[in-house]
């Protein structure tokens, strides 16, 4: 009976040992998953980020552009009534010349 007793307290810690690694095993592969996992969201969260200033970038350019085109159709305007105002005051100089040798 002592013989069979210690085979049986032999087998159960084996049995433990065999449990203990079993669960150290499966806590890593948690650990694992979860860190896996922690990568996949810092990764998304990064390109999120990255989409966002891109996209930041792009309306900043497209500001840009408006701004420059504004500034250029309000300069071409400026050109326009600067020529239409000389272009009156030729005709209104020739005019005078015209009822001056008259």
């Amino acid at each position: 009976v002592a013989v069979q007793w210690q085979f049986a307290i032999t087998a159960l810690q084996r049995a433990e040992v065999s449990k203990r690694t079993a669960l150290l095993k499966a806590d890593d592969t948690v650990k694992l998953v979860h860190e896996k996992y922690r990568r996949w969201d810092d990764e998304q969260s990064i390109m999120i980020e990255e989409a966002r200033l891109f996209e930041q970038q792009q309306e900043e350019a497209i500001r840009q552009q408006q701004e420059e085109l504004f500034v250029a159709q309000k300069e071409a305007a400026m050109e326009l009534e600067r020529q239409i105002q000389e272009q009156q005051r030729q005709q209104e100089e020739a005019m005078r010349r015209r009822q001056a040798a008259i």
